[in-house]
């Protein structure tokens, strides 16, 4: 089975628009957590790696910090970077800007980037303990 990839979302832009991905894209599941229907953002017969940059949604969605103007948020896939998905949010919401980083939970890999201009700018760089520091908001 593949890992869990963590990711930390800081986006900041225009108020409207963060609460449009948030009421267009998060959704609640039955055991009333929520995560993001990659399919709202890429539609697809099924999940696809090929297609979302992962085997799933993003689950486990949680809101780390939220004020006008800004929101932070973390969440999971399991068997990639979703780099397609964060490419398209940022297409989606050009005048959002936002700060990204992930780690895979096996310490494979870890990324970081940004949105900006409607542009993803995204890297994989070998697993290190400040990135994960940056992705869970702890200390190693």
């Amino acid at each position: 089975m593949a890992n869990y990839t963590y990711f930390r979302v800081a986006m900041t832009g225009p108020a409207d628009d963060l609460a449009a991905f948030q009421s267009r894209h998060v959704r609640p599941n039955d055991r009333g957590d929520r995560y993001i229907d990659f399919q709202t953002l890429i539609p697809t017969a099924e999940p696809c790696p090929e297609v979302w940059g992962s085997f799933t949604i993003g689950y486990e969605f949680e809101i780390a910090s939220e004020s006008p103007g800004q929101v932070e948020f973390t969440f999971s896939v399991r068997g990639g970077d979703a780099a397609p998905i964060l490419r398209e949010i940022a297409r989606r919401y050009p005048d959002v800007t936002a700060v990204i980083a992930c780690e895979e939970e096996g310490g494979s890999y870890a990324a970081t980037g940004a949105m900006q201009a409607g542009e993803l700018t995204y890297e994989r760089q070998p697993w290190s303990e400040a990135v994960w520091e940056a992705v869970h908001g702890e200390t190693f």
